[in-house]
């Protein structure tokens, strides 16, 4: 049976197959049927997949500050089109602060971290009832208007002064986003878990996805 473009693209974009098989192929269909318009919002319900996402003309930031018992407290941009040094004086605090394409991409990130604890990894449950942390500050790698994508290296959650989740993500020079995934979260709960000593100050991140 032939299925015309339109209901191609739209039965894919339903598959309950939550996977990157299904995400490509969405964007394979797209592309054959001579359009792009699903490459805006393919990627973003995806929670368990590498993700590069193209943001939507308009990023709606959520108001919402966490959910499950976990909070964000704030965002802060790094603005690599700068000359060195970018910390502390050129770092860009609050929603507000960024460039146009790094607000999207913060909007999307946090909406991506919202989803995410609507049913928080046990992993993370686990962390937050060993350490006591619970809290998020989203950071975004800016590179509008930089030389290269990527000066600062790959955007990898980490703990900030033993005790806060800096959610990090990226923005690239055409404005595509790199979001941080599920799997990415759940790793640094397990490497913190690992380290956490009462008393000391963990020092821990999300750089080993390995078996998950």
């Amino acid at each position: 049976m032939l299925v015309g473009c339109t209901g191609l693209t739209a039965f894919l974009k339903l598959c309950p197959m939550r996977s990157t098989i299904i995400s490509t192929l969405v964007i394979l269909a797209a592309v054959a049927c001579g359009t792009t318009e699903t490459t805006e919002d393919a990627s973003l319900s995806f929670d368990d997949e590498l993700r590069t996402y193209r943001p939507r003309s308009v990023e709606t930031f959520p108001r919402q500050d966490g959910g499950s018992g976990f909070y964000i407290q704030g965002e802060e941009y790094w603005p690599w089109k700068e000359a060195q040094p970018i910390y502390p004086n050129k770092v860009q605090w609050g929603y507000e602060a960024g460039s146009a394409p790094a607000k999207k991409c913060t909007a999307a990130a946090k909406t991506a971290l919202l989803n995410i604890l609507r049913n928080p990894p046990a992993e993370l449950v686990a962390m937050k009832a060993k350490t006591g942390i619970d809290t998020f500050f989203l950071w975004n790698q800016d590179y509008t208007g930089a030389r290269a994508d990527g000066i600062a290296g790959a955007p990898i959650l980490w703990l900030y002064e033993g005790g806060l989740m800096k959610w990090m993500h990226q923005t690239n020079r055409d404005g595509t986003c790199i979001l941080p995934e599920a799997k990415d979260l759940r790793a640094l709960a397990r490497d913190c878990n690992a380290k956490y000593v009462q008393g000391q100050k963990t020092q821990c991140n999300a750089r080993d996805t390995s078996g998950l």
